[in-house]
Order: C-alpha cells, then sequence, then structure tokens
C-alpha cells in the first residue's frame, strides 16, 4: 500500500515537473505573495526582460505594471484577487533596457484557510509582437482614412450587398449625408428612390462582379441646390483570400470642369478649323526648319499646289524656301510678329505680288515651336500703287513745266548767243567752250532727271548715296523755285550716306516734299535740308518757313484725296508715306501755323562709312 503511494507520488511530482518545464518554456511564471513581492520568477521571464531573478526577488508586483492604463488594471486585478477570483488581461510593462512589453497574462489566487488569498501564480505569455503589428495595422488604417478624407475624390467602400462600410467627406458633402445615419444602409435606404438612379454608386453591383475586374465609365449627379455635375468613376471589386466576395471600392473624380474645358477647346478648334479653310487668305503653318506642316485650301487656290502635294516638306520651289528661313529665323530671334511683301511664283508660271505675315507660335512654356503665315495676293494692289505713283509723277511733272522751261530757256538762250558770235568770230570758238559745255551739262542734268521722274522702272533694291539722289532732286527742283527766289539750303552732315533702296521711289519721295515746301514758302524765302546719321538709322529733315498747317488738318496729312491745297490731289504725301513703309523707314511731321513745317524721314542704314561734309 504504501509502495503504491509512494509510486503515485512519484508519477506525480514528474508530471508537475514536466508541466513546470513546459511552462517556463512556452510562458512568464512568476509567484506573488499576499503582501504583492515577487517570490518567484522563471527562466523565460527572465530571457524576456532581461533581468536576472536577484534583482527583482523581493520587489513589488506594480514593477510589472506600466504605461497609461496602469492605475485601472491595478484596480481592476486587486479587486478580482481580492475576492478570490482568477484576473486575466494584458499588461504593459518594460524590460531592463527600457524597451515596452506587452503579456497576456492570467493571475490565479491561491486561498488559505479562512477563504483569503495568501499566494498568488501569475502565468503569462509575451504578446509583444502582436501588439505591434497590431499598433502598425491602426497606424496606417489611421494613415489610409486620412488620406481618403483629404482627396477631392468621392472614395466610399460598400460590402458584397451594396451596404456601405465607409465613405469620406468628399462623399458625404457631395450627397449631403454628413448628418445622417448611413452605415450599413444601401444607397437607396441613404438617399431614397429618386436620387438612388444616379450611376455615380451603383445601387446594385452585380454587373462589376460578374465582370470580376474594375469599371470605369463617367457618371452625372445634381446635388442639391447645384448644378449638374460630371465624374470620372471606376469601381472596383474586391475579393477574399478564398475568392469570394468581399468588398466594392468606389472611386469618383469630378471631371465637370476638364469636360467645359474640353468643350470650349473642341468649340475652338471648330471656330479655327472653319476660319482656317474658310479663309480667303493662305494660311500655312511651318515647323521651325522651314518644313511646310499644314496649308489652307486659299493656298492651293493661290499657287496652284495642294496642301497633300506640300504637307510634311519644303515648299515646292527653292527660292521659296531661302527667303522663307530667312523670315523663320528673323521670327525666333524677335519673338514677334513680322510682315513682309514679295513676288511668288505660281504653278502655272505667272508671278503674283504677295503679302505676307509671320507670327510665333508657342507652347505652354512660352517657347517658340512653329510658326504661321497669312499670305495674301496683292498684286492689283500693286499694280494700282504703280499707277498711282505714276499718276503722282506725271502730275509733278506738269506742274514742273513752268520752271523747267524757264531754266532751260537761260541755258539756252547763252548758247545762242555763243553760237552767234563764233559765227561771226570763229577765231573766239575755244575762248567760249567751256562755258557752253557746262550750259550743255546743265540742259542734260535736268532733262535726265525728268525722264528718271516719268518712265516707270524695275522694284530693285540696291545700294544707293542718299545723298547725291538729294542732290539730284533739289537740282531739278531748284528751277521751280529759282522762278519764286527761294533758296534750297543744304545741310548735309555727310558727303556720303549708303542705304538699300528703289532710286526712283525715293526719289519721287524727296520730289513730293520739296515740291510741297516751295508752294508754303513765301518769295525770297529758304528752305533747309538736313542730313545725318543718328545711330543707325539716316535722318533727313526738310524745314520750309512757309504758312504752316492748322492742327486739325495735320492729324489727317496721308488720307487719299485730303489735301490742304486748292488743286491738289491729296495723293502725294500718300505715296510718300507708302514708299517710306516699303523700305522700313518712317515719316512724322511737325507743323505750326504762320511758323513753318518740318518733314522727318528716318531709314535704317546698314554697316557704312559716313563722309563728312559742310553745309552750303
Amino acid at each position: 500500500m504504501f509502495r503504491r503511494v509512494e509510486a503515485e507520488l512519484t508519477h506525480a511530482l514528474q508530471v508537475l515537473t514536466d508541466i513546470q518545464v513546459a511552462l517556463s518554456e512556452a510562458c512568464i511564471v512568476t509567484i506573488i505573495d499576499q503582501d504583492g513581492r515577487l517570490m518567484y520568477v522563471n527562466d523565460k521571464y527572465c530571457k524576456i526582460t532581461g533581468f536576472v531573478s536577484e534583482e527583482v526577488l523581493g520587489q513589488s508586483y506594480q514593477t510589472l505594471i506600466d504605461g497609461e492604463l496602469k492605475p485601472d488594471i491595478e484596480r481592476e486585478m486587486y479587486t478580482a484577487l481580492s475576492n478570490g477570483r482568477v484576473w486575466s488581461g494584458e499588461i504593459q510593462s518594460r524590460s531592463k533596457k527600457g524597451d515596452q512589453l506587452w503579456v497576456q497574462s492570467t493571475v490565479v489566487p491561491f486561498l488559505n484557510d479562512q477563504g483569503k488569498p495568501h499566494q498568488f501564480i501569475s502565468v503569462s505569455t509575451d504578446i509583444t509582437d502582436r501588439k505591434r503589428a497590431e499598433e502598425a495595422q491602426r497606424e496606417r488604417e489611421q494613415q489610409l482614412y486620412t488620406l481618403i478624407n483629404a482627396m477631392p475624390d468621392v472614395v466610399l467602400f460598400k460590402d458584397d450587398k451594396g451596404r456601405w462600410l465607409e465613405a469620406n467627406e468628399t462623399a458625404l458633402q457631395l450627397f449631403s449625408i454628413e448628418k445622417k445615419s448611413w452605415y450599413g444602409k444601401t444607397m437607396t435606404e441613404i438617399m431614397g428612390t429618386s436620387c438612388a438612379a444616379t450611376t455615380l454608386v451603383h445601387e446594385d453591383d452585380t454587373l462589376v462582379w460578374e465582370h470580376g475586374a474594375p469599371i470605369r465609365e463617367e457618371a452625372s449627379y445634381t446635388p442639391i441646390d447645384s448644378r449638374p455635375r460630371t465624374f470620372d468613376t471606376i469601381t472596383i471589386p474586391i475579393y477574399r483570400t478564398n475568392g469570394g466576395r468581399h468588398r466594392v471600392l468606389v472611386i469618383g473624380r469630378d471631371i465637370t470642369e476638364r469636360k467645359q474645358h474640353e468643350q470650349e477647346v473642341k468649340t475652338l478648334k471648330e471656330e479655327f478649323e472653319s476660319i482656317f479653310n474658310c479663309s480667303a487668305d493662305a494660311i500655312c503653318l511651318f515647323d521651325l526648319n522651314g518644313v511646310l506642316l499644314r496649308t489652307n485650301q486659299a493656298f492651293e487656290a493661290m499657287y496652284g499646289w495642294s496642301g497633300r502635294e506640300c504637307g510634311g516638306r519644303f515648299l515646292p520651289l527653292s527660292e521659296w524656301n531661302d527667303e522663307v528661313r530667312e523670315w523663320l529665323q528673323s521670327v525666333c530671334q524677335s519673338g514677334c510678329q513680322i510682315s513682309r511683301e514679295t513676288a511668288r511664283r505660281r504653278r502655272d508660271g505667272e508671278s503674283i505680288d504677295v503679302s505676307v505675315t509671320l507670327s510665333p507660335i508657342r507652347n505652354a512654356d512660352g517657347d517658340i515651336v512653329a510658326v504661321s503665315t497669312i499670305e495674301r495676293d496683292i498684286t492689283e494692289r500693286v499694280r494700282t500703287s504703280e499707277l498711282l505713283l505714276q499718276s503722282e509723277k506725271l502730275s509733278v511733272a506738269g506742274q514742273l513745266a513752268a520752271g523747267i522751261a524757264h531754266e532751260l530757256r537761260n541755258p539756252m538762250t547763252v548758247l545762242r548767243g555763243f553760237t552767234q558770235i563764233i559765227q561771226n568770230n570763229p577765231e573766239k570758238t575755244y575762248q567760249y567752250t567751256d562755258v557752253m559745255l557746262h550750259e550743255f551739262d546743265r540742259v542734260n542734268s535736268i532733262v535726265e532727271e525728268l525722264l528718271t521722274l516719268a518712265k516707270p522702272q524695275a522694284v530693285k533694291y540696291e545700294n544707293k548715296d542718299i545723298v547725291k539722289m538729294l542732290e539730284h532732286v533739289a537740282l531739278l527742283l531748284e528751277t521751280q523755285a529759282v522762278l519764286r527766289n527761294i533758296r534750297l539750303v543744304r545741310r548735309f552732315s555727310a558727303k556720303e550716306l549708303v542705304i538699300p533702296c528703289v532710286e526712283h521711289r525715293i526719289k519721287q519721295v524727296f520730289m513730293n516734299i520739296l515740291k510741297n515746301a516751295i508752294e508754303a514758302s513765301d518769295d525770297n524765302g529758304e528752305i533747309e535740308i538736313y542730313v545725318d546719321q543718328v545711330g543707325d538709322s539716316a535722318e533727313l529733315r526738310f524745314v520750309d518757313h512757309g504758312c504752316g498747317i492748322p492742327s486739325d488738318q495735320l492729324r489727317k496729312l496721308g488720307e487719299p484725296f485730303h489735301t490742304t491745297k486748292p488743286h491738289g490731289t491729296g495723293l502725294g504725301l500718300l505715296v510718300t508715306h507708302r514708299i517710306i513703309s516699303e523700305h522700313k523707314g518712317s515719316v512724322s511731321i511737325k507743323s505750326e501755323v504762320n511758323s513753318g513745317t518740318e518733314v522727318r524721314i528716318a531709314m535704317p542704314v546698314p554697316s557704312v562709312t559716313v563722309k563728312q561734309a559742310q553745309s552750303f
């Protein structure tokens, strides 16, 4: 009997030893006396906390508890254990190094004969990794929640039955349900049948579940007291790991303004295409290398080549390409619109005059990426201008006839007198030869200037001495000025000043201005002619001291058929302005009644050497 009991006790002790070993390997085991002091800690406790048993034995169990919930845990634990009940819960603690630890503890009270606890055994499991994972999960969820609520897009989650689980602030504000109870309800239950028909958030998600992949579509919704809105919506099915239906994610972006902008762009494009294709002027689009990208129908009508033949290529004639490349370079360097006039040859060989306006095309960054041209056939205008110019020349020639006749009569009288003397005294021929040759030269120069004015000449820009041209015109007009004893005073600061010009047209300008000055001057007066170089410009000033022009009339000068002269046509200054403009110059007029008038002409000068001169 005794041996059997001894054997059972031995077995029981072995079982207890095995349990103790197992607990020590798996759990933290501590024993606490009735005063709350630690009486025993196992190796697991030491391994996890970093303490050795001698450092904690005899210490209060309160050293095991840490964190914000310590007072609540102590109170709850004391209440349960003092009444002889088992307590279980999560306890936050610290390791010897100060690292945070979490344990799941079960504390069992052991009672004495009076039913009072005299000892407590705590069995705990380390749950630090789990708590850290839970904390990380909460942080991720909080970040996701913050992100979703910060998004301007509508974002909401539904379960597989269509019931709302999550919705961001944008969604709640859009549907005006910030103060409504919406969790766990369907669209119809939240909004009612009248509003649930919107395609922004479908009531029935059968289609997306059957499709098994995200569905993107445009949806419309009209918020309360607002205008209709358009949304770019994507509905995404979310499945469980086992393939079962889990949730539906709906994201909707308000694209109302984008759609309006797209419509505006579409309208502008249609208007542009209408203008581009219906314009009577030829319109071309070039890249910066001079390749023709696009033309309109007027281009084909003007030149004879279709856009299909020219698109993506250089212009059909080589002389065009050289000209266009030079113009493109000017546009890119200046960054501004420029205008040019030129002659072009059509496909059928006919030559036409063309006005070309080149404009830079910029991208969003302001960089020039292409150049557009608007080209207009100005052949008739050029012909009319030439006729107008010729008419003005003939008019001037007719008005000069009296002065020319008077000027020619003087040298002819001299020549006739010397001829009679030579007839009677042949031995004096050598004595009068120089005088007669001088008079012949004067007659010849007057005739040459008159012929230059009258005959039509080709438009060809050449480098010419503007001082010499002005001197020739002054010589011709002195035949008219001398009739009224008016002096033409030259005040030239340069003996030579070369500019690119069409000679006969520039002479026509000088003729018009000087003739007007002579007619406005009093008898015995003088007209001052100044020639100076100011920077890279040639500056010419014609100053008379005549009757002047009223200010109200001064503004109208240059208008067709507006004149201050009794028998004038008003075309002289119109032609003058046009010619100087063609030469990239400018004309300005200052006048004061009874004091006189100053006409100032400025024209660009290339690199030249200016020879100084004296006034005379």
